[in-house]
């Protein structure tokens, strides 16, 4: 009879969570007796379970209907919320025709109701069919808005918390919130359906909407996918001209751009991440301040990060003087000993009901299921380790040479990122560097390379990973970042008798995709995914994440959890990163894991996090600086401890931040 070699995993006990307790109860390692390789237990803060904040029962309220327009609204509006008729000033005109004896006629209007069998379709066999439906649609919004009539027409998974949050916005705050959600709940969701559902009632026309540099894209994407609506990334200064603009603000502000955004008109503005605009003396706050919008929106989950003053300055922007002034303000809500606590609590409470409107995940039924993170650390054999410290050797070497020469460059960054993926990946780039018309010297080492590629059968890191979906026989996705790693895994997963699907960005069309990804729900047990599936996909039926390797931006890895660890999962959820100990991966993971903990955190909270880092560059291009500039490991090491302690002091400040969050929630809380 065969044996069969021990491993790590022989002794590992998955840790079980205390029902009294939201942490893992300790770190658990497993150590092999042989090296320096052991399999570690993160431990993670676990989410509380939850109940509903909203009742879908509707309240009776009285109400008035406009007699310019016929828009039904609350008796307690002074305004129109569609034409902006007065009631007060309005009704001053009306007495004066009855003291006068002049009698008016009577203000009917007739509605044909027959329509209402149209809003229940979704799709219209004509554009005919179409029409109508719009038509009808203009006749019922005279009931105002006791519901949404573009919720059919958005391609949107919605829960009640995120309706009642878009009627509440339009109906008692018209139109001018600050939306406060805690992180991970959907704050984009909300301003969407407020965006589609003006432009609909066609009270929304010109729109803007200002986010970091990071989130243009996204928000554009998301705009157009689910809510069906394009808006314009300018490029050309007639670009701002535009009806409907997505931009950065930093973008925003800038002369050219500023003074064509200032002098229009703009139904909608809504500004993502607002927290950035905190500081009343900041260009951001001014411009933004400055532009003219009939209904503004802002988003950010923290809009406290040190006292109440920040919060102040945003709602300026919403109701300019609804606090008064600065120093009233400080005088009525701030307590002296600490500034981020309120006086005056019930008063606060009652203002920012007003203008403000903040879900948690304890009050709107929203839970996760446990999601727990592993590394197992790993040492190289003999001739991985000689191939690693070669190649980059030799990409430091290479550096050095042609600095200016920025294509070069870029390889060699690719070149550095495959000796920690796979020989094979590592091969394939040094073979085309062996095209290039390097000195013949240049070439012997490279060969060299080359056949210590061939002489490794199987990596460690592919053992490693057999060893965990022995251990843990669940629907796995694995994370690679090179398509030769993808094809030799799994060669060797189909070996050890795994049944392996594929996909990556050479699919070829949406419905290969779509194939591949049923494949893996209905047959196989493993998908084996570059980056193109950690961007867009729902796989809530699968359980298990393997970061087989490790991208240089953090906000990937994020990105592969939230397409398993996100609404609809039922199952504890496992995340494994595999490192290879003395390698630039190892040194990013514990960045990573140590200095910012984001296994810890709530899917979006690390952008929050890292928005926070003080410098022009992403968190890649200084890892990518990092290990270019440094002449030895041992003066890399010394810049990455550099990094992480101001990584950990961003951290730190969150934390805070997340506590000061945490504070005014008691203060808005239902």
């Amino acid at each position: 009879m065969e044996k069969t070699e021990k491993t790590i995993f022989d002794s590992l006990e998955i840790p079980s969570e205390d029902a009294g307790n939201v942490k893992v109860k300790a770190v658990q390692a497993a150590k092999s007796a042989k090296s320096r390789e052991r399999f570690e237990w993160i431990e993670i803060e676990q989410p509380k379970q939850f109940t509903k904040r909203f009742k879908t029962e509707g309240k009776a309220v009285k109400s008035k209907r406009c007699p310019r327009c016929g828009w039904l609204d609350q008796a307690s509006v002074n305004e129109c919320f569609r034409c902006g008729y007065d009631f007060e000033t309005n009704e001053m005109h009306l007495d004066f025709f009855k003291k006068e004896n002049i009698e008016l006629p009577p203000i009917e209007i007739k509605v044909d109701m027959s329509f209402q069998n149209l809003f229940s379709q979704k799709q219209y066999n004509t554009i005919d069919e179409y029409t109508l439906r719009l038509e009808a649609e203009k006749i019922n919004l005279i009931s105002g808005f006791d519901r949404l009539i573009s919720v059919n027409d958005a391609n949107i998974t919605h829960y009640d918390y995120q309706i009642n949050t878009a009627l509440e916005s339009l109906r008692r705050m018209r139109g001018q919130v600050l939306l406060a959600d805690e992180v991970g709940l959907g704050k984009t969701i909300e301003a969407g359906l407020i965006a589609k559902e003006l432009i609909e009632r066609n009270l929304a026309k010109n729109i803007l909407i200002l986010t970091p540099a990071s989130l243009v894209g996204q928000w554009q994407d998301e705009m157009l996918v689910k809510f069906g609506e394009h808006f314009t990334i300018p490029e050309k200064p007639d670009h701002w001209r535009e009806p409907r603009i997505i931009a950065s603000i930093d973008l925003a502000k800038r002369n050219e751009a500023a003074n064509i955004v200032l002098s229009r008109e703009f139904d909608l503005l809504i500004v993502d991440e607002a927290h950035r605009l905190k500081h009343r003396g900041t260009i951001g706050f001014k411009f933004v301040n400055k532009i003219k919008k009939k209904y503004v929106l802002l988003l950010t989950a923290t809009p406290v990060h040190n006292d109440l003053t920040e919060l102040y300055s945003l709602i300026t922007i919403l109701k300019p003087g609804l606090f008064g002034t600065i120093r009233s303000f400080k005088r009525k809500f701030m307590m002296k000993e600490d500034p981020r606590l309120p006086n005056n609590e019930d008063q606060l409470k009652h203002i920012l009901n007003e203008v403000m409107i903040r879900n948690r995940r304890d009050k709107v039924g929203i839970s996760l299921p446990p999601r727990r993170a592993a590394v197992y650390y790993l040492e190289l054999s003999e001739t991985e380790r000689e191939l690693y410290n070669e190649v980059t050797n030799y990409v430091r070497e290479e550096f050095r040479k042609e600095t200016s020469f920025e294509v070069h460059i870029l390889s060699l960054i690719t070149l550095q990122r495959e000796v920690c993926s796979s020989p094979q990946a590592t091969r394939h780039t040094l073979q085309n560097f062996l095209k290039r018309s390097y000195p013949e010297k240049t070439k012997e080492k490279l060969l060299y390379f080359v056949r210590l590629c061939e002489s490794i059968p199987m990596s460690r890191k592919s053992k490693a990973t057999i060893e965990i979906l022995k251990k843990f026989p669940d629907k796995t996705i694995i994370f690679v970042e090179f398509i030769d790693t993808m094809k030799q895994l799994k060669m060797e997963l189909e070996r050890e008798g795994f049944s392996v699907e594929l996909f990556h960005g050479g699919l070829a069309g949406t419905q290969a995709r779509k194939e591949a990804i049923e494949q893996f729900r209905t047959k196989k047990q493993i998908l084996i995914s570059t980056q193109a599936g950690g961007e867009g996909l729902n796989l809530q039926f699968c359980r298990q994440i393997i970061n087989y390797d490790l991208p240089w931006n953090p906000m990937r890895v994020e990105q592969r959890i939230g397409r398993v660890h996100r609404l609809g999962q039922e199952q504890e959820v496992f995340v494994f990163n595999l490192s290879v100990q003395e390698t630039i991966e190892a040194r990013i993971l514990e960045l990573l894991n140590n200095k910012i903990r984001m296994f810890e955190l709530v899917i979006g909270e690390l952008d929050m996090i890292l928005g926070d880092v003080e410098t022009d560059k992403t968190f890649e291009q200084q890892l990518i600086d990092i290990f270019l500039r440094s002449a030895t490991d041992d003066d890399m090491k010394k810049q990455f401890e550099h990094f992480g302690d101001e990584l950990a002091h961003v951290r730190k400040h969150y934390d805070k931040v997340r506590e000061n969050a945490e504070i005014l929630s008691d203060i808005v809380d239902v």
